[in-house]
């Protein structure tokens, strides 16, 4: 599992402290996008635009497991979120309502 941000940064099997480091430098600007991923069709992503909240995806196979958080997410429910994915529990999915997308 790798957790990579848009400059190119990256950490392989994050902790939750790497996880909340990496989120915080989501701001926009200079990273507007961070992935964690597990391979190439099951991951979770985290996307903002300067002064706005999260947007969160993930990825279960293929395109037809494609969902996305529903509204915005603020920093702490967007770490849980990704902190509950790296860790491998599926509690994650039922903190916030999924939308297929």
């Amino acid at each position: 599992m790798q957790l990579v941000l848009e400059d190119g940064s990256t950490w392989h099997f994050p902790n939750p402290s790497a996880i909340r480091n990496a989120l915080a430098q989501v701001d926009g600007v200079n990273n507007s996008f961070l992935i964690l991923d597990r391979d190439e069709t099951h991951f979770m992503q985290a996307a903002r635009d300067p002064g706005t909240d999260f947007v969160v995806e993930y990825r279960d196979g293929d395109g037809a497991h494609h969902y996305q958080a529903r509204g915005t997410l603020g920093f702490e429910a967007a770490a849980a979120l990704f902190e509950g994915y790296a860790a491998g529990s599926g509690d994650w999915r039922g903190a916030v309502e999924w939308t297929l997308i």
